[in-house]
């Protein structure tokens, strides 16, 4: 009979007798449990779900029997520390037993004994499950109250404690989303690149990271990326939009050199702001909408788009001077009436500063 055999054999029989130290209690009553800790004035007793301490003086009698965790002690001294399914078994029986702590040490060592070993790994993912999940939605519920160290901190946990389980590369990749909201592009990236070492197609993670090269203005890579995702991508929905973000790019690149020709064009200004709008990174956009404006651009969408990003913005002074420029470029009668309305709105919120540092209390 091999080793695997008689551990397999000897769960089945540890399982089947195992039973909790009994305490008798001098009122009569009977408790099943762990006796963890115990001194002349009293005893602890882990039970189910709790732990409760008893006065020494109130007990009758304590049956000690074997607990899980001695039977569990009993396997390992027989266990080969190469065999990856004798680790597997043992594991089940501590998931059984609620030693979760070891079975996972246990699950992991299989693993690493048999790489891709798929019952080990359900397993795990299984007991990492619920305490996962729990971190994952405290993390979420303080990102969406605006605590973001304490979300990311969280997430990092969750990431940390339950490496694999489904949510971590979850976690990572909010992490990634979080640092990119604070600016904090290197951070973000590092994420992105965490999750990309272990999965080697995941879109959303190679999508992040074009994001952040769109910022910094690492084109070049960011195409590359794109690429990247064409190749095995075949959702067409996904291959759309890399396709959308390629071309923008393309053009932003293709902008930019002309304008190292001619600096002083306002179009291409223009085309690379109508690129970064279509790219959703609009303050960027404003940037280089403003850079067109200031060149003498002319171009109406340009100008109206510029005024209306500056009123969502509260820049007061500057959406008034592009609803007046706007005016003067001769627009249809309806944008026109638009422009009358917001100019007469701004000249009122341009006297505000002058109001509250007015010395009249009139």
């Amino acid at each position: 009979m091999t080793l695997r055999i008689l551990i397999a054999y000897a769960l089945i029989i540890l399982v089947h007798t195992a039973r909790a130290d009994v305490v008798l209690l001098k009122n009569g009553n009977r408790l099943e449990g762990e006796v963890v800790a115990q001194d002349e004035n009293s005893v602890t007793v882990r039970l189910e779900n709790s732990e409760v301490s008893l006065r020494r003086e109130d007990i009758k009698q304590i049956i000690e029997q074997d607990t899980p965790r001695d039977l569990y002690r009993t396997m390992l001294r027989g266990l080969n520390e190469d065999d990856a399914e004798g680790h597997y078994q043992i594991a089940l029986y501590c998931a059984k037993e609620k030693l979760d702590d070891e079975a996972v040490a246990l699950l992991r060592r299989a693993l690493e004994l048999k790489p891709g070993y798929p019952q080990a790994m359900k397993k795990l993912r299984e007991i990492q499950a619920p305490a996962a999940a729990k971190l994952f939605e405290r993390a979420r519920k303080l990102a969406a109250e605006g605590k973001t160290s304490k979300a990311l901190a969280d997430y990092a946990l969750l990431a940390e404690e339950y490496p694999e389980s489904p949510l971590a590369p979850e976690a990572k990749a909010a992490t990634a989303e979080l640092h990119f909201a604070q600016l904090n592009y290197h951070a973000a990236m590092t994420q992105w690149k965490d999750i990309l070492e272990k999965d080697r197609q995941n879109t959303r993670a190679f999508l992040g990271a074009v994001r952040i090269c769109e910022r910094v203005g690492q084109f070049d890579k960011a195409i590359e990326i794109l690429d990247c995702v064409l190749r095995y991508e075949t959702a067409e929905q996904i291959r759309n939009q890399c396709r959308g973000k390629r071309a923008a790019i393309a053009q932003i690149v293709k902008a930019g050199q002309a304008i190292d020709k001619a600096p002083d064009a306002p179009d291409n200004y223009a085309l690379i702001a109508r690129q970064f709008e279509k790219l959703g990174h609009m303050r960027t956009a404003a940037k280089w909408m403003e850079d067109a404006v200031e060149r003498g651009s002319r171009d109406l969408q340009i100008v109206e788009t510029l005024a209306r990003h500056c009123d969502e913005d509260f820049r007061v002074t500057k959406a008034f001077e592009y609803w007046t420029y706007l005016k003067t470029l001769g627009p249809d009668a309806k944008l026109t009436r638009i422009a009358n309305t917001r100019i007469k709105q701004l000249a009122v919120l341009k006297l505000i500063p002058e109001y509250i540092q007015c010395r009249s209390a009139q």
